[in-house]
């Protein structure tokens, strides 16, 4: 019989989850449902799975799926970024997140190095980044009392003239 070990919620790769909760409330305060509806799964999923030690199952590959379309998520609202600095921060946090998950496969890292920087790449990153799609996007996908924050921003222009960045970042 072989044996499963759990980790404890104070190990830091199950309670650096906690940084999502940033960008949930944000979308809830602005009343984004739809990209709650790509962070909370992810999330449930991603803690459910490092709770049981990162097993290979049927979790793990649900906490793939979701986690995969959240990654997909942010990408597409890269699209819609018509500000420099916050389309190299997304995409600088897209990169990261990229070659952690290949050098992850492609090197196996041990336990160790896995616990000290998965967390970081794969949670806090993440997070960070979903804040910032919370705060300045709206909804790409058009489904009604859905997709209720109009993303009326210009594509790839990056104008400094919009009176709505101005306010932003100034």
């Amino acid at each position: 019989m072989t044996r499963h070990y759990h980790r404890k919620c104070s190990d830091f790769v199950v309670w650096s989850h906690l940084a999502f909760l940033v960008a949930i409330v944000q979308n809830v305060y602005r009343n984004f449902h739809e990209s709650n509806f790509f962070v909370i799964p992810a999330v449930i999923f991603s803690v459910l799975y490092h709770k049981h030690h990162e097993r290979n199952g049927k979790i793990a590959r649900i906490e793939m799926l979701f986690v995969i379309t959240l990654y997909l998520y942010g990408v597409a609202q890269l699209y819609f970024v018509h500000h420099p600095i916050l389309f190299f921060t997304e995409l600088l946090c897209a990169f990261t997140v990229l070659f952690f998950f290949a050098a992850n496969f492609h090197f196996k890292l041990s336990p160790k190095q896995y616990d000290q920087w998965h967390p970081w790449v794969m949670h806090i990153i993440p997070a960070f980044w979903a804040f910032l799609v919370s705060s300045y996007h709206g909804s790409i996908l058009n489904i009604p009392y859905f997709s209720t924050v109009p993303n009326d921003m210009f594509v790839f222009s990056f104008a400094i003239e919009n009176d709505y960045w101005h306010w932003q970042f100034y």
